[in-house]
């Protein structure tokens, strides 16, 4: 089945504005800064690359049906994001992939569970000299986990409650 064309931004956020009222301030403008995804089934988000400039805040609710999508998004159309939150402990893992789409811009990751194949990445061992494997997420400052427990990770149990500065 080919792909459909990109959508113009508008109607991308009339619709999604429909079910989520309270996430644009006005429709089709490029100035938004800030975008909430919450739909458990989002097969694709098609947007023209530079279509929102000055987005640099995505909230998702991470699903199995949605994650392609938001990495497409991601990849195409959130080059300036600096702030990700999602909600997700189940599909933890489908989530490193939209993190490593944002390597080059995040700052700050609120999430429930950070994914394992990643958590090196993200939270590195203080202790060596360089911190390994800091150059990946370079940008990265704060982290805010919502849910931690049961991590095999001590460098993650040691920061399971509240904010940690990288």
């Amino acid at each position: 089945m080919p792909s459909s064309p990109p959508l113009p931004i508008e109607v991308v956020e009339r619709i999604i504005g429909f079910y989520h009222e309270t996430m644009l301030c006005t429709p089709g403008d490029t100035t938004n800064k800030s975008l909430t995804l919450n739909f458990a089934t989002l097969k694709s988000l098609n947007l023209e690359p530079g279509s929102m400039p000055n987005l640099n805040h995505l909230w998702v609710a991470t699903h199995c049906q949605n994650v392609n999508a938001i990495d497409h998004f991601c990849q195409t159309v959130g080059h300036g994001i600096k702030l990700l939150e999602y909600s997700s402990s189940s599909l933890a893992e489908h989530t490193a992939t939209t993190i490593l789409e944002l390597v080059d811009t995040l700052q700050g990751l609120f999430v429930h569970t950070i994914p394992t194949s990643i958590q090196d990445y993200v939270c590195p061992d203080a202790t060596s000299e360089p911190p390994v494997n800091r150059t990946l997420l370079r940008n990265l400052k704060v982290i805010w986990k919502m849910d931690l427990k049961n991590y095999s990770n001590p460098k993650m149990e040691a920061m399971a409650h509240g904010w940690y500065m990288v």
